[in-house]
This record gives structure tokens, sequence and C-alpha cells, in this order.
């Protein structure tokens, strides 16, 4: 049986504890680092679910889900739909899963036939409506969007309509997470998700 805390606040979530063992689920690095510094302070044991093993300090369990399969995945998929002009849409700077897949799509890029630049990288620092407003400056330049999550790639494709841009004959948008919302807007939303049954599996 697990206990589940959301835990928006560290001294609060520390003192709900009530096992030597904790598993830590995050995405933003520096709280992933400060929350296993508590934990171990204090003489409990972490099992890390992240996205990569970040530089800690001694030794940690960490199960570590493939992004780097997916992430590839969504680049071939849109490479064999012909659109090779891609840009990555809603990413966060803080979020350690983020930054590895934009990693991968660098390193992957070439090798899938994609010219991809820094300045194909619209980037969410806590507005959506900002991001997209860069992004429709350039929205011509682009076949195929790699959006961050579901959420903002739903936005992306609520908010483009009224350019004239048509999806998916112009640009072809996918999302990742799966989730509910993704299925609402029409046209429906091509995402992906890790295996999250497998992950709690190892972990």
């Amino acid at each position: 049986r697990l206990n589940i805390i959301l835990a928006n606040d560290l001294d609060g979530f520390i003192s709900e504890i009530k096992s030597n063992r904790v598993m830590v689920l995050g995405s933003d690095r520096a709280w992933i680092k400060k929350t296993v510094e508590i934990l171990w302070s204090k003489k409990i044991g972490v099992i890390l679910i992240c996205a990569e093993p970040i530089e800690l300090y001694g030794n940690i369990c960490v199960i570590k889900p493939d992004r780097s399969k997916i992430m590839l995945e969504c680049m071939e998929y849109l490479v064999l739909a012909n659109r090779k002009k891609i840009a990555l849409f809603g990413f966060n700077p803080s979020a350690s899963s983020d930054s590895f897949r934009k990693e991968i799509f660098f390193d992957k890029a070439e090798e899938c036939g994609i010219d991809a630049a820094n300045h194909d990288i619209y980037y969410n620092y806590g507005s959506v409506s900002d991001c997209f407003n860069e992004f429709i400056k350039n929205a011509s330049n682009y076949n195929g969007v790699i959006c961050a999550n579901d959420a903002v790639a739903v936005f992306l494709i609520s908010s483009i309509k009224n350019y004239n841009i048509n999806i998916p004959k112009d640009l072809y948008v996918m999302g990742n997470g799966n989730t509910r919302i993704g299925s609402l807007i029409s046209p429906s939303l091509t995402t992906t998700t890790v295996n999250f049954d497998e992950v709690g599996r190892q972990s």
C-alpha cells in the first residue's frame, strides 16, 4: 500500500512521511535535488522516478522512463509524413524531462534529416500565450511541431485557427502525455506518453 503526498511545501511534505523509504516523482531539477538532500538528512532512503539521473552525490536508485525513445519516435513519425521543418513548443527550460527531450532532438536531428537550430525552440517561461506569440511570428517556417505536453498542444491548435493555418494540412502538431484533453478538440491530438504502468512496476 502506498501513501501519495503532493509536496508543494517541503517542510509539510517531510513531516507527513511515516516510512524510512520514499519514492520521489518530480520534473524540476532544483526541487528534486533539494528534496532528496532533505530526505537524506533525515536518514530516509529515496527511489527517484525521474526523466534522467540528475547530478546528485552518493548512491541513489533511479527509475528512468525512456524519453529518448519517445522523442525519437515523434521525430520519425513527422519525418515519415514528410514533415522535416520542426519546432519544439512550450518547453519549460527548468523541467528536466523537457531539457532531456530537447537534447535528444538535437542529437538525432541530423540522423533524421531535420535541420534543427536553437531558434526552433519556443520556451514557456510561465506564459504559454507569450510562447505562442513568439511562435506565430515564424509559424510559416514549420510544417511540424512537437509540444512539451498535451495542454500546450491544445492551446497551440486552438490559437492558431485565427491565423488561417490548417491543422494537419499545414502543420502537424504532436502532444505529450496522452491526456483526455487531446481528444476533446478537433482535429484530435496526436500524442505520446511513457509506459507509466511499467514505471510503477519497476519502482
